[in-house]
């Protein structure tokens, strides 16, 4: 996301810099895609442990400290704060307010709409759903991820 931020912001910035915006340009709309679900936490410790974690993955850092724990989670505390922290909330929230600058000098920065997508939902859903070892239908998954 960060990275996408920094390249959306760089057009802009050409753009504005290249003093060549069309009219259909100045109507801009844009819609940035992003996913969330998956972070690291360090194993020996509880911080950014959340509820609705579940460890998919544990691996020594690459510098041979503490074991790295994979962990998704789709719960809407953790849609909350991923969504709240994201560099492209930031970019959109910046641009929305040098549009509304008085000076007139931004009103050519488009539109911009943001969509967030849960990564691999079942996931979450599978571990949760069933005793068993059998993976659950896509359909029970789901009905678990909504609860």
């Amino acid at each position: 996301e960060e990275q996408l931020a920094q390249a959306f912001s760089i057009a802009i910035q050409n753009k504005e810099e290249e003093n060549s915006v069309t009219d259909e340009e100045e109507e801009a709309e844009v819609t940035l895609t992003a996913r969330f679900g998956y972070r690291n936490l360090i194993e020996e410790s509880d911080i950014g442990a959340m509820e609705g974690d579940v460890s998919v993955e544990t691996a020594a850092d690459d510098k041979g400290g503490q074991a790295v724990i994979v962990a998704h989670n789709l719960s809407r505390e953790y849609a909350k704060m991923s969504i709240s922290k994201s560099p492209l909330v930031q970019l959109r929230q910046k641009i929305i307010s040098e549009k509304q600058k008085p000076d007139g000098e931004h009103g050519n920065l488009p539109n911009v709409h943001l969509l967030f997508m849960a990564h691999n939902p079942e996931t979450q859903g599978g571990p949760s759903s069933t005793s068993s070892q059998q993976q659950p239908d896509l359909g029970t998954i789901r009905r678990n991820i909504k609860a």
